[in-house]
């Protein structure tokens, strides 16, 4: 394990659930969206751009924020899967 410090590990923690409530909140603009859809109107089309547009960026934030994470010596679950995938090999090895 990781000796990250505390402070820099709960900046990570809130930061995590800001961005899961950005999420929430995009999602439910989006269903509002969804619910009050005009055929062709150049509002709601509008609302969908932006909607797309704030994906975009949330995404890009959570690859900023895994980053970071990564940067001050954490591991992303992927990480954490292929360490444990790679443990198994090397004890299947050992018992053969």
């Amino acid at each position: 394990m990781t000796n990250i410090p505390d402070h820099v590990r709960r900046n990570h923690e809130r930061t995590s659930e800001r961005l899961d409530e950005a999420r929430a909140m995009l999602r439910a603009v989006e269903q509002m969206a969804e619910a009050a859809r005009l055929p062709h109107s150049p509002e709601t089309e509008s609302m969908f751009v932006l909607i797309a547009a704030t994906q975009d960026k949330l995404f890009e934030a959570d690859e900023a924020h895994v980053i970071e994470w990564v940067g001050h010596g954490g591991k992303t679950s992927e990480m954490m899967l292929e360490g444990t995938a790679a443990e198994r090999d090397e004890a299947a090895d050992v018992q053969h």
